[in-house]
């Protein structure tokens, strides 16, 4: 007899499968060469940019601080007693009469011509573009471990972090040039300094202010950007004012005699502050309502007697005009009530 007993079926998986079982993304190939080689690129950047620092960092004048000056008394040499071959037969000869052999003038040599790389200035300069590098370096490799962490690394941002350092260099470069051309105010030093501007500046402060600019390269673009704007500003030229058109005045007639009447202009096109309402051609007072209503002030001298008023709306320049003039008639005055009644 067979005792074997039938196999259970197996029972399916209740548990979701582990983070490790899941499929990656099929990347692009050459991905991992990419991030390894753009991996050692970044690692090797800052010793080499240290390296380039302490290079061509300046050095400690004499009796700076941590450097011992050298002593005012000069020790004294003792004398040299030792006897050369050569000034015994010189002396020989003389004493002898015979004339001693001439010697053969020397040819000096010529000037050293000094090295570029001895002058302060340019190594200031390589300073800042090795600490403006540096501090985009930091920006990029911390955003480089990150999205290689997340796996979010995309290939096609493999150029933006070798150019970075780049960037930031000559970025960091600019500033440094806007800030010893005085574009941007910085204080150095005080009024009667009898030393030069690069002797009072402070290298630690150079250096750290490139760095921070190529770790914070955005905002130093941005400050530069309100620089240029301001340098290269353009003076705004206001557009010019229409030509004011008066449609007609409230009231058209007025009485003669009276001290004072104002009237309202009703039109389009007036400015504040540079409409104005003339009565036969000279300017009375006038306020601003609205773009379309003028409010006028007649005078005395206005009224005195009956007649036709010529107003007109003049808007100063740039543009503006004078408008066209309509008719304000000043009718006699009536009689009083009492006069009518006698007659």
């Amino acid at each position: 007899m067979n005792d074997a007993r039938p196999s259970l079926p197996a029972s399916p998986k209740s548990e979701p499968p582990l983070s490790e079982d899941l499929e990656e993304p099929k990347k692009p190939p050459g991905y991992r060469i990419r991030i390894f080689l753009l991996g050692l690129y970044l690692a090797a950047l800052p010793v080499a940019l240290f390296f380039l620092m302490v290079r061509f960092w300046p050095a400690a004048p004499t009796g700076a601080a941590g450097v011992p000056a050298q002593a005012d008394t000069a020790q004294v040499a003792p004398a040299d007693t030792t006897i050369r071959p050569a000034a015994v037969l010189t002396v020989a000869l003389r004493r002898s009469g015979a004339p001693p052999a001439r010697r053969q003038a020397a040819t000096p040599e010529p000037p050293a011509r000094p090295s570029p790389w001895d002058n302060p200035e340019i190594r200031l300069i390589l300073l800042v573009l090795c600490a403006g590098a540096f501090g985009s370096f930091l920006h990029a490799a911390n955003s480089f471990t990150h999205h290689v962490g997340n796996k979010t690394f995309a290939a096609s941002w493999t150029w933006w972090y070798v150019m970075r350092p780049f960037v930031g260099a000559v970025l960091a470069l600019i500033v440094y040039f806007a800030v010893r051309g005085g574009l941007l105010a910085i204080s150095i030093g005080g009024p009667g300094d009898d030393e030069s501007l690069f002797e009072r500046l402070n290298v630690f402060g150079v250096v750290g202010l490139s760095g921070l600019v190529g770790m914070f390269s955005r905002q130093a673009s941005d400050k530069l950007g309100e620089v240029f704007d301001t340098i290269f500003r353009t003076r705004q030229t206001p557009p010019p004012y229409p030509k004011p058109v008066v449609s007609r005045v409230e009231p058209d007639r007025v009485a003669a005699g009276g001290s004072d009447q104002v009237l309202t202009v009703h039109g389009k096109h007036f400015v504040e502050g540079k409409s104005v309402v003339r009565i036969n051609g000279i300017a009375r007072k006038t306020e601003f309502v609205a773009p379309d209503q003028l409010l006028v002030h007649l005078g005395a001298g206005d009224l005195t007697r009956p007649s036709r008023l010529n107003l007109t709306v003049e808007t100063s320049q740039p543009g503006g005009g004078m408008s066209e003039p309509i008719v304000v008639e000043v009718t006699p005055a009536e009689p009083p009530a009492g006069d009518v009644a006698e007659g």
